[in-house]
């Protein structure tokens, strides 16, 4: 870099009267001189002057270029005398000035203003200074640059009546914004009216806790009860103060429904849970009473996996299939009821010389239990003229067929066999607790994943459940 400065910012105008308005401005002065410290020649410099938020990289919040003519390298300036400063540029929070003398780049490190320049924001003070009166607090507050601003919590009180409608102006940015609130618990209440019987249209914004932003509803005299939280990781929570899910819904033991999905829309559904891993539920109900999914109409699964419960399913009417007829007619086929837990399979076969020796599919096999206390049992039906047809020699593997009366027809039959269910050899007419203990079994011997992940999904909704038990719901 070709060129040094030595500069301190001081202030053009000080106040001569105590309502007169400070000018926006700010007075600067420096020395240009080159890489050994000699003074650069006298002339005329182009010069850019900036203000940042940080002190290095990021965006100006003003800027403005002026030439500047030097005797000895020594030249002034007057910041904000071409480009105005801002507004939102209030000079209550940190600011680096940046130079630049054409054509070189911006001098590094940029300069921290001093105190000097904060003195444009005693405007504010200014007039407050005058607003307070003898031991009755503030009466009224006016600043000049149309902005307000209460900086002691602990200082007087003050009623503001704020003209309607109230329009604040602030930047989307890291450092300022419209509305400022500071303070560990940062409150507003928007009161709309009293409170008449239990409950109020008053509405109170404020944190629930460390970085939570919460909305209350005004349940009584001086109780809020939360309605919506939003954290500091993005979860929301409706009627939860520390939602644990992307988004939760807490319902106090109340008769209302936690969420109810109506649509009115043709093609359209009332509420639709989509999972993009495969390993994830697309809609997770949890109740470790009662039921945890009620459907009143039609329940469509439109593809994937529907999961009742991972160890026990009631079912109190029957269990239909839809299907439509050829002219589209939808009609109900019903489940056969049985008091055993039994697998079927069906199949066809041929006597040849009265004889035929029939092997069950391997995939069956590996699915049911076939032995001396649980035998195969085979129905048969024949399908040809013959003497008749028996059923012997059954294995755990298959089954003989052969005809009457020693007869030695090739007639075709066909059969049915049934065997018990894997895991559930000795459950008959059991009841809820008994079914819950064959299906854990199930569970720990076949399905160790599923019961993995449904006490995992447990131990997340009773931590969520704990939670809610354990936090109040109110506050005063």
């Amino acid at each position: 870099m070709k060129n040094w400065f030595i500069g301190a910012l001081l202030l053009l105008m000080s106040v001569t009267q105590i309502r007169a308005q400070i000018p926006r401005t700010l007075s600067y002065q420096g020395i240009l001189s080159d890489t050994s410290g000699s003074p650069k020649p006298s002339g005329n410099y182009a010069m850019t002057f900036r203000l940042y938020n940080i002190a290095q990289n990021g965006a100006p919040l003003w800027s403005e270029t002026q030439v500047l003519g030097t005797t000895r390298g020594l030249f002034n300036a007057v910041l904000g005398d071409i480009t105005p400063f801002p507004d939102s540029l209030r000079f209550d929070r940190r600011y680096w000035l940046g130079i630049q003398v054409f054509p070189d780049p911006e001098f590094s490190p940029r300069i921290q203003l001093t105190a000097t320049g904060y003195s444009l924001r005693s405007q504010t003070a200014d007039t407050a200074q005058y607003a307070r009166t003898g031991g009755t607090g503030i009466q009224g507050i006016q600043n000049t640059d149309n902005t307000l601003a209460i900086t002691s919590p602990t200082g007087p009180t003050a009623t503001v009546n704020i003209r309607i409608p109230l329009s604040l102006n602030g930047n989307w940015d890291a450092e300022q914004g419209a509305l400022e609130i500071l303070g560990d618990k940062p409150t507003i209440r928007l009161t709309g009216g009293a409170i008449t019987g239990t409950e109020s249209w008053i509405m109170h914004l404020g944190s629930d806790g460390p970085g939570n932003l919460s909305f209350f509803r005004r349940s009584g005299p001086a109780t809020w009860t939360n309605v919506l939280s939003l954290a500091t990781n993005g979860n929301v929570g409706i009627g939860a103060t520390s939602p644990f899910a992307a988004l939760e819904v807490y319902n106090s033991p109340t008769s209302r429904d936690a969420i109810k999905g109506v649509t009115n829309a043709p093609a359209a559904w009332g509420v639709v849970g989509v999972a993009v891993a495969s390993s994830d539920a697309a809609v997770y109900a949890y109740n470790p009473g009662a039921g945890a999914f009620r459907c009143n109409g039609g329940f469509y699964q439109y593809s994937g996996v529907f999961v009742a419960s991972p160890t026990s399913t009631t079912w109190t009417t029957n269990k239909p299939a839809t299907v439509k007829l050829d002219d589209r007619t939808p009609i109900k086929l019903f489940s056969e009821e049985a008091a055993e837990v039994y697998f079927s399979d069906y199949g066809e076969s041929q006597l040849v010389d009265g004889y035929a020796h029939t092997e069950l599919d391997p995939k069956f096999l590996q699915t049911v239990t076939i032995d001396e206390r649980h035998p195969i049992k085979v129905f048969i039906q024949e399908a040809g003229d013959c003497n008749g047809m028996y059923v012997t020699n059954r294995t755990s593997t298959g089954f003989d067929v052969a005809e009457l009366h020693n007869g030695s027809s090739n007639a075709p039959f066909v059969y049915r066999v049934v065997c018990k269910r894997r895991y559930y050899e000795d459950e008959r007419l059991a009841t809820q607790e008994e079914d819950i203990r064959y299906n854990t079994h199930v569970l720990q011997a076949a399905w160790p994943e599923v019961l993995r992940k449904a006490e995992e999904a447990g131990a997340r909704m009773e931590h969520m459940a704990s939670s809610h038990r354990d936090r109040p719901q109110t506050k005063n």
